[in-house]
């Protein structure tokens, strides 16, 4: 195999460093690998202490969270969910709470805030809440 001449390397190996540098400006996994979670609807966090998935009336959110895994493609935690029941309505609803695990997956990037977060959410509960024992939901860019 013959050699390259030492310009034509040079050269190859400008070309490719250009081309890093102009890709840097897209959201690559490998270029941002710290995922975030939107905790308050309007602020995202890594390893919140509690997320509110119910940004209209704060009728679920979970508190007192312990992460076991924090990953770019997945975390998982432990904490206390309080679900607002909505009986006979929201406002004089009663919130139930459960202590379980939750798993978050998959990446969003949100072009707002420059950064990744997880798109979706998988919630066990150790004793069923309101007849659930699993709960599956999307998660969102925050506001």
């Amino acid at each position: 195999m013959a050699r390259l001449p030492e310009g034509f390397r040079h050269a190859t190996v400008t070309c490719v460093v250009a081309i890093v540098l102009v890709a840097g400006a897209q959201p690559i996994a490998w270029a941002s690998p710290a995922t975030y979670v939107t905790d308050d609807c309007y602020h995202v966090r890594v390893r919140p202490d509690s997320i509110m998935f119910a940004c209209a009336d704060a009728g679920y959110t979970v508190t007192r969270l312990d992460w076991s895994t924090w990953r770019a493609r997945t975390a998982v935690g432990r904490g206390v969910f309080h679900l607002n029941d909505c009986d006979p309505d929201c406002a004089d609803g009663t919130y139930h709470r459960r202590r379980g695990q939750i798993t978050m997956s998959g990446r969003r990037w949100c072009p707002d805030i420059d950064k990744y977060v997880f798109r979706r959410a998988r919630v066990e509960y150790d004793h069923p809440l309101l007849d659930r024992s699993t709960t599956r939901f999307p998660l969102f860019c925050p506001l």
